[in-house]
């Protein structure tokens, strides 16, 4: 059973756990399974995929409101311009008896310019975190005060034209909004949140705070404890014994949510695991001949001189061009669609599929016998780090990166199969095209390049 497979194994066991327990221990249960799902090393970057896409679908969310924003603000400019006379954006809010009227400022233009500028103006929830419910207030307010501005009879010839495009821009909004709630409704990341919220209630640890940031993104987090008093029916149920059906069964439906997204993630990866290693199976058993004719071999020495070493570079190019290639073709025969040899800014990419929702990344090395071959090794996997970020800065994340290694000759430099790094985990996959001349007591002695020659740790768990 390969290792992905025994972790969807343990992943459905512990589930089942869970939701067969009885109702008064499926909140400790719950709380069991989702500290192993947020905290299991083999899990992270599967868990880490469904966040992020829950992250980037906020992002996409709020962009989208600022460009509403943006537009608003020109109706506002609009309006000022057609009625000079209506522009009270000297108003200031106070606190004291000197202070306009409540309901002057409410409605002012003094009021729309605040919001904007982001100050915290009274009755006016900011955006907080992803799945909020008050993420869209922000700018519904916006819209009200245009709205009761340009609707005043007396203005309604003057500034028809603004009143359409405030309309337009309300069912722009409401459509974001009902969009955007909808997806969370459905998103295994929205749940994983949630449920992790929910079970930090059930017994909180002391929590301390590196800065200030750190306690306002904590504070801001807690959204989640507002929907239907969850919170307080969680430590009601666990320290009263007060066991609450409808909870239970709440809770149950965001549990499944998260766990089938946590197992199709798994699932995808296993695909495009199980295809690498089907191509290595045939490079090395069935299609040896055909493949070693795509490459050219040097003959080495044990001393190469510099100007050896020059001439074999741009070999050494053209067999990993030929080889990659090769992977391209074998990959697109078994239904994936990868872009090669693709160039974004200073950086080449050997392989990249982003026509799925879990895209796929290869870089891939040849060696033969060298004296720089660990090193050279050590570095693609640097390189490969390197075009991750750079992708991810481009808002194409990559979760699955696979680092194929082609042995032509030389020593077999073993790498971890899987190299976890801060976002995401590298698997390796090393194909053996090595001459039998190399073989059984003439196969030269073995060399393990460990994670901590890829990764260096910071050695700072705070």
């Amino acid at each position: 059973m390969q290792y992905q497979e025994r972790l969807i194994d343990l992943l459905d066991r512990k589930y089942r756990l869970v939701v067969e327990s009885p109702p008064g221990a499926f909140l400790l249960e719950m709380e069991s399974f989702v500290d192993f799902i947020m905290t299991e090393e083999t899990l992270r970057g599967h868990v880490g995929q469904l966040v992020d896409r829950l992250a980037r679908r906020w992002n996409e969310y709020k962009r989208e409101l600022e460009e509403l924003k943006k537009q608003l603000v020109q109706i506002r400019e609009d309006f000022a311009a057609l009625c000079p006379q209506e522009d009270d954006s000297s108003m200031r809010y106070q606190t004291d008896s000197r202070a306009p009227p409540a309901e002057e400022y409410q409605w002012s233009l003094a009021r729309f310019d605040d919001i904007v500028n982001g100050a915290k103006c009274e009755g006016v929830k900011l955006s907080s975190g992803p799945g909020s419910p008050q993420a869209a207030t922000e700018i519904a307010t916006l819209v009200d005060i245009l709205t009761r501005k340009i609707q005043q009879p007396e203005l309604f010839g003057t500034c028809q034209q603004l009143g359409v495009n405030i309309e337009h821009l309300t069912k722009r909004l409401a459509h974001l909004e009902r969009g955007y709630r909808n997806y969370c409704l459905v998103s295994p990341g929205c749940c994983l949140l949630l449920l992790r919220h929910m079970a930090d209630k059930i017994n909180p640890r002391p929590r301390r705070y590196a800065s200030w940031s750190d306690l306002t993104e904590s504070v801001m987090e807690s959204w989640a404890s507002l929907e239907g008093g969850l919170e307080r029916q969680i430590q009601s149920a666990v320290y009263d014994g007060a066991v609450n059906v409808a909870l239970i069964e709440t809770l149950k439906a965001y549990l499944r949510r998260a766990y089938e997204g946590i197992r199709a993630a798994i699932g995808s990866h296993l695909m495009y695991s199980a295809l690498l290693q089907r191509y290595k199976a045939r490079c090395m058993w069935y299609d040896r001949q055909r493949v070693t004719g795509l490459v050219k071999r040097r003959k080495t020495t044990a001393h190469p001189q510099p100007a050896l070493i020059a001439a074999r570079r741009p070999e050494r190019r053209k067999n990993e061009e030929s080889l990659t290639r090769d992977l391209a073709l074998f990959l697109f025969d078994n239904g994936i669609s990868t872009l090669y040899r693709v160039k974004r800014g200073v950086h080449e990419y050997d392989l990249v599929g982003n026509q799925t929702e879990n895209p796929i990344f290869v870089e891939a090395k040849v060696y033969e016998d060298s004296r720089q071959t660990r090193s050279r090794l050590i570095t693609g996997f640097n390189q490969l780090a390197a075009y991750l970020n750079a992708l991810e800065a481009a808002n194409i994340p990559i979760r699955e990166a696979y680092y194929v290694v082609y042995r032509l000759g030389g020593p077999l430099y073993m790498l971890l199969s899987e190299v976890p790094l801060d976002r995401l985990t590298v698997y390796t996959v090393l194909i053996d095209l090595g001459s039998s001349k190399e073989s059984g007591s003439h196969q030269p002695r073995t060399i393990q390049i460990e994670k901590d020659d890829l990764v260096e740790s910071s050695g700072n768990d705070d």
